[in-house]
């Protein structure tokens, strides 16, 4: 016996983390076994249906049996023989970003996300679909621009839908390049990934700002994580503009390795970059405000036995 899980629409920007997880619900239900020849067929039409839909949109219509993720890798396997699916399931091109001419000054990259993360979107029954901006976005992107980032707008979403979006958040002109879900790899267990290295840039100079981890994590040492804005009510968030000074930071210092970096940054902040640059921050504000007052007491003293030398001649 197989069940069927239908899903209209499954490019629906917010509503594509919770197919994925109805999808991994669905798989991960008992039901009685099937024929091992069976499942490995159903296990390859569910993974063709999904890359199909991936380009197509529609309805998606995924089997599932007791053993769901063993057959899925099966069918994926078979799939990946077959080169007529191979470009649904890897990026569209091996370099996502052009080289940089021969002797011109490489700048670091800043990747960052764009629904949850620069801007909320939200289905309006009069005016359909509207992007709500995160507070701070317009002095985020400007200023990483002016430091000297090279900044790529990376989302999973499809072109055709979240391209107006992509650009109406940069109306300075700030953004380099402007990736989509053409440019992300389709992994085995179902997910959408953007593969840093695929970028064409040396990974010790790439940040990655997301408020989804699983969409970095074959790199998550170039991750700075950030709470997603998911209420365009929250005017009060100052994710980004907590941010700006850290970036700054890494650039002013010029890091030789931004993984180490943010490890070290990690390990202050308990798992939390931005949080353990502020603790750091704080902790060098309170040991300059210590050596000014010893500084200062120590010359006050010095005045005072100047004074009292004075009187006793």
């Amino acid at each position: 016996m197989r069940r069927a899980l239908s899903v209209t629409n499954p490019h629906a920007p917010g509503h594509g983390r919770a197919v994925a997880q109805r999808l991994a619900d669905q798989l991960g239900r008992s039901v009685p076994r099937a024929r091992e020849s069976s499942a490995a067929s159903m296990a390859t039409t569910a993974v063709l249906s999904l890359a199909l839909a991936g380009t197509a949109g529609g309805v998606l219509y995924l089997g599932a049996t007791d053993n769901g993720h063993a057959i899925v890798r099966q069918g994926w396997e078979r799939l990946s023989q077959l080169g007529f699916v191979r470009e649904q399931l890897e990026p569209a091109r091996p370099k996502l970003l052009p080289d940089f001419p021969e002797g011109q000054h490489v700048p670091r990259t800043l990747v960052v996300d764009l629904e949850d993360t620069l801007v909320h979107l939200e289905w309006d029954r009069t005016y359909g679909w509207r992007a709500a901006k995160r507070p701070g976005v317009d002095t985020f992107l400007l200023r990483m621009a002016q430091v000297g980032y090279e900044i790529v707008l990376f989302t999973s979403g499809v072109f055709a839908f979240v391209e107006p979006f992509a650009y109406s958040i940069d109306p300075q002109g700030c953004v380099t390049h402007r990736l989509f879900r053409d440019s992300t790899t389709y992994t085995q267990d179902g997910e959408r990934v953007k593969d840093l290295s695929r970028l064409n840039r040396d990974l010790r100079n790439v940040i990655a700002v997301d408020d989804d981890p699983r969409e970095v994590q074959w790199q998550p040492q170039n991750l700075i994580s950030i709470r997603p804005f998911n209420d365009a009510r929250q005017q009060d968030d100052n994710q980004l503009l907590r941010l700006i000074p850290v970036l700054e930071d890494m650039v002013l210092r010029d890091v030789p390795d931004v993984r180490v970096e943010l490890e070290r940054l990690r390990e202050i902040g308990k798992g939390d970059a931005v949080a353990g640059f502020w603790l750091e921050q704080d902790e060098r504000v309170r040991a300059k405000k210590s050596l000014e007052s010893k500084g200062l007491g120590a010359a006050v003293r010095s005045g005072q036995l100047g004074l009292l030398g004075k009187k006793k001649t």
